[in-house]
């Protein structure tokens, strides 16, 4: 916003030159954007915060500001309103409909003369980018750029009934502007309104039907501040951005309108002439009385960091004009200025006072508080870890609502005892999950419309209720789909466990056979798992959550596998259990052994029998293949497998591992089960 320098220096006894100003009052107020030279006139442009907007944007609030900065004399004008004995209500009445002005005034004034304003005004507008028009109509944005409050004047002789009435516009009106557009009103558009309609869009735009002309004789005045949502609004719709309205669309102080009323008679007088009425209609609720501020001394120069005395306070806070009285135990009880909304607590007036006080005098020193660590959250590290090693593989992350509907949990058999909101903002968001599986499912529907063989992982929270506190337990979750067949996208997805169990340092992991008695928190069965291609994922004797293919009633148009694993859980073992080996000092000899088996056949039960026929020479057995199809029949399928023989003492000769192998193919023909040559 614009601001003149000889008009300030009206003000303000003994300014400083225009640069240096300008230096300090973007280091103790608000940011003076350029600076312009025009003719023997200079230009501040200033970025105003919208929580000053309401005393800074007229001149005499900068004014004002550089007073409390500077402590120069600050000359407020003077008001020189001439006034007859005759009442404003022998001329006017006045009614305000409630929510659409928070105050509202009409002054009357005749015999006014409507000419071109004096050099000196239209120099002065020129310098903060307006058009001059002529005396009346510039006498009140003379006025609004002096306070920052717009004023507006009607041609008294065109106003029909001799009523105005602030109200919310009618079905179907329609108002002609001052430079020709016509409007179709709204019900939420605020109008000024005589008998026959509107003649202004109240805090935007005066109307044509009432506006000053040359032949104007006598002129309502207007001073108001109207509701300044309802401006915002109505301006944003009919597309037009005024002076006015950018003010009115901040909360403009109502509380001092009363006391600049004269104030703009007088300047109405001083350029068109005239004679005022011998009051004003004011209307307006009772304001609230103006709380004082317990402002505590010693807590304020803590809070700056610097030592201010209170006389150094006190004298701040009168140029800042605020009212104080002293207090006990060094604190003031102070009262803000009525143009001043924003100042509500002590931080606020300390605030003010360091920032007047010069922030740059303020010594940098360290804090004195102790540094106290935020603690070593386990869990959390080890979920990033997590998070890190997941990405490895080639997942990609999901991050999903808590939230889930009932629906989403019934549908997976775990709507019995679920965590409910008691105010949800939707049916969609009214539960909280048990699982994370209602989530990712859905995130795997979407992904493989636009993505071939999708790969997610999610790390969150799950719930349940309890007794008195909600229990939450954090996990781990997986989920994969593509063109595969079912069997191997889910000796795929094991391998992505056995992979994630190495990375954490552990390798004791097992698959068993999925107990339906077993439903414990945080591991509770879902009604999706497939019947023959589901697990319990455990790390030595301790279940650490499951693995599961997806039934085909609930997947996507692809097979889908998903595993859940309890963050917690795992944790518990990496720190009891992490294993470190030397490295082999003596090669090893890999075997691989192709078993058909039943197609029902679990392939940990194979790798039982291998570990337990292989004796101490059996490192380790890998499954790295499966088939299922033509050429073993309808009931069988093909498990291939590499058998790592190694010692840690000598070399291995081929024949120890032959005969080894000769004893494991025995141990799986007893079973059965035919080895493949």
């Amino acid at each position: 916003m614009k601001f003149s320098y000889s008009w300030l220096s009206d003000y303000v006894k003994s300014m400083p030159e225009p640069k240096k100003l300008a230096e300090l009052f973007t280091l103790r107020a608000y940011q003076v954007e350029s600076i312009e030279k025009k003719g023997s006139d200079t230009v501040f442009d200033i970025e105003l915060l919208p929580n000053r907007f309401a005393d800074l944007a007229g001149h005499i609030g900068i004014a004002h500001e550089i007073h409390a900065i500077y402590g120069s004399q600050f000359l407020f004008p003077k008001p020189d309103a001439r006034r007859s004995k005759t009442p404003i209500k022998e001329y006017v009445r006045a009614a305000v409909e409630n929510g659409t002005a928070w105050r509202y005034t009409l002054s009357y004034v005749e015999g006014v003369s409507v000419k071109p304003s004096p050099k000196k005004i239209q120099e002065r507008f020129a310098v903060c980018g307006l058009r001059p028009i002529n005396s009346l109509v510039d006498a009140t944005n003379y006025f609004m750029l002096d306070t920052g409050n717009p004023a507006h004047a009607f041609d008294y002789d065109k106003i029909e009934g001799k009523t105005i009435s602030v109200r919310r516009a009618r079905p179907s009106e329609t108002m002609e502007t001052i430079d020709g557009a016509v409007i179709n009103l709204m019900k939420n558009d605020v109008v000024i309104a005589d008998a026959r309609g509107p003649i202004a869009l109240a805090g935007i735009k005066g109307g044509k039907r009432a506006e000053i002309t040359k032949d104007t004789k006598r002129a309502l005045i207007e001073l108001g501040v109207f509701d300044p949502a309802r401006v915002r609004e109505t301006a944003r719709r009919v597309g037009f951005t005024t002076d006015a309205s950018m003010r009115f669309s901040h909360l403009l102080p109502a509380r001092v309108l009363g006391s600049t009323v004269e104030l703009l008679i007088g300047y109405i007088q001083n350029f068109a002439g005239g004679i005022a009425a011998k009051d004003s209609v004011d209307i307006h609720k009772p304001f609230p009385k103006i709380i004082p501020i317990l402002l505590d001394v010693p807590y304020a120069s803590h809070l700056l960091g610097a030592v201010l005395s209170e006389k150094e306070i006190l004298t701040i806070l009168k140029r800042m004009g605020c009212s104080t009285v002293k207090g006990k135990a060094r604190t003031l009880m102070v009262a803000p200025p009525p143009w001043r909304e924003d100042l509500k607590s002590s931080e606020d007036l300390i605030e003010d006072i360091g920032r007047i006080y010069g922030i740059e005098r303020i010594e940098a020193r360290p804090p004195r508080a102790p540094m106290i660590s935020s603690g070593h959250d386990e869990l959390h590290i080890f979920s990033d870890q997590l998070r890190g090693y997941m990405k490895e593989l080639g997942y990609a992350e999901a991050i999903n609502y808590a939230l889930v509907s009932e629906d989403d949990l019934a549908s997976i058999g775990e709507a019995r005892s679920t965590l409910k909101l008691a105010n949800p903002l939707s049916k969609e968001y009214a539960v909280f999950r048990t699982s994370m599986f209602p989530g990712l499912l859905k995130n795997i529907k979407i992904g493989t419309l636009y993505e071939h063989s999708p790969r997610l992982f999610e790390v969150g929270r799950v719930f349940r209720p309890a007794r008195n506190t909600p229990e939450e337990h954090m996990m781990l979750a997986c989920i994969l789909s593509g063109t595969k067949k079912s069997g191997g996208l889910y000796y795929e997805a094991k391998g992505t466990l056995e992979a994630l169990v190495e990375e954490c340092g552990l390798d004791d992991i097992w698959f068993r056979e999925v107990d339906p008695k077993a439903s414990v928190w945080p591991f509770t069965l879902l009604g999706t798992m497939h019947p023959h291609r589901s697990a319990q994922v455990e790390i030595g004797t301790k279940r650490v959550g499951y693995l599961f293919e997806v039934h085909p009633d609930f997947r996507a148009r692809e097979p889908v596998v998903f595993f859940e694993l309890s963050i917690p859980n795992i944790l518990g073992d990496i720190s009891q259990k992490r294993e470190f080996r030397a490295i082999p000092r003596f090669p090893a000899m890999v075997r691989d052994l192709s078993v058909l088996v039943h197609k029902d056949e679990r392939a940990d039960s194979v790798i039982d029998v291998i570990e337990n026929s292989g004796g101490q020479l059996l490192a380790d057995v890998d499954l790295f293949d499966y088939y299922e199809g033509s050429g073993f029949g309808e009931d069988r399928k093909s498990l291939a497998f590499h058998l790592v023989f190694q010692s840690s003492e000598r070399t291995l000769k081929d024949k120890e591992v032959l005969d080894r192998i000769v004893v494991i193919k025995r141990a799986l023909g007893e079973r059965g089960w035919e080895v493949r040559e």
